[in-house]
């Protein structure tokens, strides 16, 4: 019986298929990476703080709110929890993440280094039912309630307040240098310094969202959904009678919770093109959008009753946010 001699490998064969399996696993990593991959610009959605404020993002790193549990950055696959307890209105710049928490019927304004290396730091203490503030270069502007009712604004190098005008504000944004707000149901408008104010319409206001050349808002009576330019000339209803309580705008679109049908919807600009993505069990759905177009809300599931914020993408499908996102 003849002996068979083992066949030698080429080393060159060797490395060469070595080689290839590299690249195979390196083209599989890819594909993974680039469907979990979100694709950030960072630009702020200005109706996120409209909402609740809670996302925020610079770059890929992404901050949520896990409901009472605290605030996690999130980066690619990784969760890291910076800040304990719950609070609302997150916006960060390169150096810290800032947001508002409430103990005790107080509203405190804080921030923390952006990496969650430092301690947090308060800037100011305040009396407010207007949950949100806005950060304009070296100022944070916020609206006090009580007897010293009114819009301020903080330099948070010297943490030196400043009254800019004493009314009773329901609610405001800065945008473009200019505070749009809102007193009774006048929207008026001034510059950052508080000067040259004007009344841009007289209508029964709230939940007003400025974007792009026009002011959307929702009326207070009936729920319509309806805008109106920036110097008040033109007027327009978008939707009828879907009672609507709170909406966002992103990319030419406006996302809406409708209480009719008791889903997220979302129609163009003009109030066409209505589009169901969602139904949802909780209407403060507190609607918050990224950069990418993912919409994250609050959704309360009866079955455990629980709220838990969940992100979507347009067409409504689920989508897993990070290993420590979900509320339990």
């Amino acid at each position: 019986m003849a002996i068979r001699k083992k066949k030698k490998i080429n080393p060159k064969y060797k490395v060469r298929r070595a080689t290839q399996i590299r690249i195979i696993f390196v083209v599989i990593l890819l594909i993974v990476v680039i469907n979990n991959y979100n694709f950030y610009t960072g630009i702020p959605v200005i109706g996120n703080l409209s909402n609740g404020g809670i996302v925020a993002e610079l770059e890929n790193d992404i901050y949520y709110i896990k409901y009472s549990d605290g605030v996690y950055r999130s980066k690619f696959f990784k969760d890291k929890k910076i800040i304990d307890g719950q609070v609302y209105s997150m916006q960060i710049d390169q150096k810290y993440l800032y947001y508002m928490r409430d103990t005790d019927a107080t509203t405190y304004i804080e921030r923390i280094d952006r990496y969650g290396s430092g301690d947090e730091e308060l800037l100011a203490t305040i009396q407010t039912d207007v949950k949100k503030f806005y950060i304009n270069e070296d100022y944070i502007y916020y609206v006090k309630k009580g007897a010293k009712s009114g819009i301020y604004r903080l330099n948070v190098k010297n943490l030196h307040e400043e009254n800019l005008i004493q009314a009773n504000c329901d609610d405001f944004q800065v945008d473009s240098n200019k505070i749009y707000y809102l007193v009774q149901n006048y929207l008026a408008i001034m510059n950052l310094d508080a000067s040259e104010k004007d009344i841009i319409i007289n209508d029964n206001l709230s939940n007003f969202i400025i974007y792009k050349e026009w002011i959307y808002y929702t009326n207070n009576l009936n729920g319509d959904l309806m805008r109106v330019n920036r110097i008040g000339s033109e007027r327009n209803t978008l939707i009828n009678n879907k009672f609507i309580n709170e909406f966002n705008i992103y990319d030419d679109r406006i996302y809406f919770y409708d209480n009719i049908s008791q889903s997220i919807c979302s129609i163009s600009l003009a109030g066409k093109d209505l589009k169901q993505i969602v139904k949802v069990n909780n209407k403060n759905t507190m609607i918050n959008i990224t950069s990418n177009g993912d919409i994250y809300y609050l959704e309360y599931y009866q079955e455990n009753r629980n709220y838990e914020y969940t992100r979507i993408n347009q067409e409504g499908k689920t989508k897993n946010i990070g290993m420590n996102w979900r509320v339990l």
